[in-house]
């Protein structure tokens, strides 16, 4: 399995990124069994096999290794959809900025067509803090108040990290707390889509309308499979 994708720079280990404070997200950790490997140079490949063992001092039943590694899939799931959508809100964020400077140096580009991406801009914006840490522009005013709700995906990221650290079946708090994070990104993500299918769309037509350069939104983020 690979891993989920790392966060932009600076926004790692502390950073405020999709790590956080539990650092980059990764995938799963390879279960015990039996493992055939294949690793391919240019034209040339090489195979084996290799046996993954539990550590020895983990006592653990089949039954609780299976509800747990159906947790850790579920949350990993949760991670790559995540991370997928992040990805494309940066592309976004990046695009529009690029966008921007041009205008400033287009006198012809109407005040409307200005406004509309400036808006657009700042709707994103709103929607990526759901989701990921913005950049703390506060000067070191300190950290986010008490009632400020928590990203998502360092939600996301915190459960499975939580996961990642014993060996036993998934208490029953983290399986609720699993479904309602997965809830949560399913809203989030059509919310997302929906500025890409409307707000954008609209704002591509105005820059098409004025001959200037339009925005890709990529392929739209999906949900992870229920």
């Amino acid at each position: 399995l690979n891993p989920p994708a790392p966060p932009p720079p600076g926004q790692g280990e502390g950073g405020g990124g999709g790590g956080g404070f539990f650092g980059n997200p990764r995938g799963p950790r390879v279960q015990p069994g039996n493992y055939v490997l294949k690793i391919a140079v240019g034209d040339k490949t090489a195979t084996g096999s290799i046996t993954v063992q539990e550590d020895p001092r983990i006592q653990i039943v089949e039954a609780d290794r299976g509800k747990l590694n159906e947790a850790i899939a579920k949350t990993y799931a949760l991670q790559k959809s995540a991370e997928a959508a992040r990805k494309t809100m940066t592309s976004l964020k990046a695009q529009i900025t690029t966008l921007q400077t041009s205008l400033k140096d287009n006198t012809d580009v109407p005040k409307p067509v200005n406004d509309a991406v400036q808006k657009l801009s700042d709707n994103l914006t709103t929607i990526q803090k759901k989701l990921v840490v913005g950049p703390d522009n506060s000067g070191g005013a300190g950290p986010a108040l008490p009632d400020e709700p928590r990203p998502l995906l360092q939600q996301i990221n915190g459960i499975a990290f939580g996961l990642d650290s014993y060996t036993a079946a998934p208490t029953a708090d983290e399986l609720v707390r699993i479904d309602d994070l997965s809830k949560q990104l399913k809203d989030f993500l059509a919310e997302l889509n929906k500025f890409i299918a409307e707000d954008l769309a609209n704002v591509n037509k105005q820059l098409r309308d004025s001959g200037l350069q339009f925005l890709n939104p990529g392929k739209p983020p999906e949900p992870p499979p229920q």
